[in-house]
Formats: structure tokens, C-alpha cells, sequence
């Protein structure tokens, strides 16, 4: 029993060691259909006032009262006036309005607006909004996520892509991104 204590301990402290240590403000990611815990709900930092489109919202810091808009870290959604554009806004705002969520600050944008990771509960609303098939996995800020992150949005993209799910129904869904560039060249000409 005495050997045997030893190899026991360290093959607990070896099997503990693999997971990486968590800090404060660090962000857990759990599953899209995690179910909602008190801890998770008790952490939420702001309201949510208004959906300006499918991947940004206004929202009400409960600490401060202050209002500021998100744009949905790592995602890209249909535009207003282009084919889901309605539908992504509609299903971001049955998801979020009107609810206290925590807001997960990754960056700040050009326009000042915070960028970052919305969770409702435990349900990161990034996620999905990718996975009902209203916004695309905007891989061109991956570099913000962790490689699990990048999987777990990706996975997320070509489930709904397999699913059909929202404008994956189309034959050849325009990204956003694309949308935005025709538009502005053709506006030029």
C-alpha cells in the first residue's frame, strides 16, 4: 500500500496537470446545448436593449448603466437588404433581446464598439447563430480564438452547412464579406 500510494498520487497530479489553469476572466466555451447553470446566469454583466442586425446588438452594463454596442466576436452574418439578412436579425433577437447575458470582451472595433463573445446562460451565442445557419464562421479574425475555439466554430459552420440550416439552404450563400465588396465596387462604378 505504501508503493502504491505514491504511483497513485502522481498519476493524479500528471492527469490534473493536463488541464490547462484557469485565470479570472477567463472564458469558458461550453457546448451550444449546455444547459443554463445559476453559476453562469449569475455572471451576466449587461442587458440586452436592442439587435441592430444579425451579429451586433446594443447592451446595458448592469454595473455601470452604461450602453454600448457588440459586434459578435469571430462571426460574420447576412447584411440588412441581402438574402437572410431579416431572418439573422430575427433569430439573434429571439435568442438575446431583452435578456441579462455576459458579454466576454475580445477586441474593440474601428467604430469603438466592444467585439466579443455574448453567453446566454451557458449558451454561446456566437455559436449559435453559426449554427442555426445565420452567420458564417469569419475566419479572417480566427487568430483571436484558441485552437478549440476555431474547432468549436468551424464544427458549428459545417453542421449547419450539412443541416441546411438558415441560408445554408441556398445552392451558393453570398458571405457577407463578398455582399459588402460588390456593393461597394458596383456603387463606385
Amino acid at each position: 500500500m505504501r508503493i502504491l500510494t505514491p504511483i497513485l498520487l502522481v498519476l493524479l497530479f500528471s492527469a490534473c496537470s493536463q488541464t490547462p489553469e484557469r485565470r479570472p476572466g477567463d472564458t469558458v466555451y461550453p457546448s451550444p446545448s449546455a444547459a443554463p447553470s445559476a453559476e453562469a446566469e449569475a455572471k451576466a454583466n449587461a442587458e440586452v436593449v436592442g439587435v441592430n442586425d444579425g451579429d451586433t446588438i446594443a447592451v446595458r452594463f448592469l454595473d455601470s448603466g452604461e450602453q454600448m454596442k457588440v459586434r459578435l466576436a469571430t462571426i460574420d452574418a447576412p447584411e440588412q437588404g441581402q438574402p437572410f439578412g431579416a431572418q439573422a436579425k430575427k433569430s439573434l433577437s429571439d435568442l438575446v433581446f431583452g435578456k441579462r447575458v455576459r458579454i466576454v470582451e475580445v477586441d474593440r472595433d474601428r467604430y469603438g464598439r466592444i467585439v466579443g463573445e455574448v453567453f446566454d446562460g451557458n449558451l454561446n451565442v456566437n455559436v449559435e447563430q453559426i449554427r442555426r445557419g445565420f452567420a458564417w464562421h469569419f475566419k479572417e479574425y480566427q487568430r483571436q480564438q484558441t485552437p478549440e475555439m476555431r474547432s468549436i466554430y468551424s464544427r458549428a459552420e459545417d453542421a449547419a452547412k450539412q443541416s441546411r440550416n438558415g441560408l445554408w439552404r441556398e445552392q451558393n450563400p453570398v458571405p457577407p464579406w463578398m455582399w459588402r465588396k460588390e456593393r461597394e465596387s458596383t456603387s463606385k462604378t
